[in-house]
């Protein structure tokens, strides 16, 4: 698969291909969130269905899946990559804040969520992402390292690069899940069943800190802020107009569409077995985090110790660090807090005993890995990593999850469905406690956190 990726794509053919999808999909559209006031005139601009239909036609799907999401062009070359993918995301798939606000009308929304997934299968999707982005662009750095001119030297470029492929293709990857969830067509419980499915698969092939393992969980986790089960606090999203929207009082048509998308997000996770073997293994961090069968060479497979010595910056990663790791710098321990939360709130809709066998199990993990250190740093982050919002990110994200807040809401009904789906969260979060309390004080989180004090 390497080899057939071109290891460095020039910047003028990455930016005419951006210029490429501006001339056939359209510009960008104005974002619904900043919009100021009901009767702004983008929102009774009749040329916005031209824009709809440009960006539908032959020419820029063609543009679109013919070329510029082609990964076996650009794999190799993150650098590249990132603003096609970027130009993608912006021009097809728009922040969930500008979506779920009851004032705008449909004409007003660009949901683009169902024309994606009916051009492009969710599982190859996944599976490009996995082979391209996480196994190509690794090896393809390190045939890199004696290339003075090598875009790979600059790790800075490098990480950024990387975060914005992996948001991109999560924010696609969002787009089609969400439609096919909302779906009300007949073909739609089916495609949903296969497209979590491939979810929660890909799950268990990738380490928790690859491109496919934050796209994955960032999805996720997007769709449970959807429904109001997470904050967007826990994506990193403090923004006070997000926050805002996703916070204000839910009509009685928006509280049907959020339960429908949780139940049926739910009933098949828990059919894919992710609440009581993928995310087990997961949080206990009990499967190896890189397998090395693709570093092979003539005269057969090297061992772990070569390994070791002629790949370090990918057993840096392994153990958590990904400090020294320019291919895969994205932060492990963002990923295990997001399955934390999915797997809580699984928990909760797996029923009292299903939910509750799995949380103890899940418990007593977690305890003998934190007392051999596999999970230092994962609750608040990693401290070397220098983030220091991260631990108010993660409590306000809890808080959201375990603390009934008040809504200003007058049914009765509501309220008391409501507070048993907390009460239910917090009775799978305990068996979970004292992993989690003894991964915050062990030894390695101690010294990050006085190293980085002082």
């Amino acid at each position: 698969h390497h080899s057939s990726c071109p290891p460095t794509i020039p910047l003028a053919i990455s930016t005419a291909m951006v210029i490429l999808i501006d001339a056939c999909c359209g510009p960008l559209s104005p974002r619904l969130d900043t919009v100021k006031g009901l009767q702004s005139p983008i929102l009774h601009d009749p040329y916005r269905g031209v824009l709809r239909v440009r960006r539908a036609s032959d020419a820029a799907l063609t543009a679109l899946f013919g070329l510029a999401m082609d990964f076996d062009l650009f794999g190799n070359d993150t650098v590249a990559a990132a603003p096609i993918l970027q130009s993608i995301a912006e021009r097809y798939c728009q922040e969930p804040a500008a979506i779920i606000r009851d004032q705008i009308n449909s004409f007003a929304r660009e949901d683009y969520g169902h024309l994606l997934r009916k051009q492009m299968n969710l599982q190859y999707f996944l599976d490009t992402i996995r082979v391209r982005f996480d196994h190509s662009v690794a090896k393809a750095s390190e045939e890199h390292v004696h290339d003075n001119h090598s875009r790979y030297h600059d790790s800075e470029r490098v990480k950024s690069s990387m975060y914005l492929i992996a948001n991109a293709l999560s924010e696609i990857l969002y787009c089609m899940i969400l439609a096919t969830l909302t779906s009300s067509s007949g073909t739609s419980v089916t495609r949903g069943e296969r497209d979590v499915g491939a979810l929660v698969a890909t799950l268990t092939e990738c380490p928790l800190g690859s491109v496919c393992a934050h796209v994955v969980t960032t999805t996720v986790a997007k769709l449970l802020v959807k429904c109001r089960v997470l904050s967007p606090l826990c994506l990193g999203s403090s923004d006070a107009v997000n926050e805002g929207v996703y916070t204000r009082r839910p009509t009685r048509s928006s509280d049907i569409e959020e339960v429908s998308l949780e139940s049926r997000l739910g009933r098949n996770m828990i059919l894919c077995h992710y609440h009581d073997i993928v995310a087990p293994l997961l949080l206990s961090r009990s499967v190896p985090h890189y397998s090395f069968q693709q570093n092979e060479t003539k005269e057969g497979a090297n061992t772990v110790e070569e390994n070791k010595a002629k790949y370090p910056c990918q057993i840096d990663f392994v153990n958590g660090t990904g400090t020294n790791n320019p291919t895969l710098p994205i932060d492990w321990t963002h990923h295990w807090r997001l399955s934390l939360f999915t797997f809580v709130w699984l928990c909760s809709l797996a029923g009292s005993d299903g939910g509750r066998l799995a949380s103890d199990s899940t418990g007593r993990l977690l305890l003998a890995s934190a007392k051999a250190g596999s999970l230092d740093g994962a609750f608040l982050g990693n401290i070397a990593n220098g983030r220091s919002s991260c631990k108010t990110d993660v409590l306000g994200a809890l808080s959201k999850l375990l603390v009934r807040t008040s809504s200003g809401e007058k049914d009765s009904g509501s309220i008391a469905k409501k507070a048993e789906s907390i009460s239910s969260r917090l009775s799978m979060f305990m068996p979970l406690v004292p992993g989690i309390s003894l991964a915050l004080i062990s030894p390695l989180f101690q010294t990050n956190e006085f190293s980085a004090a002082s």
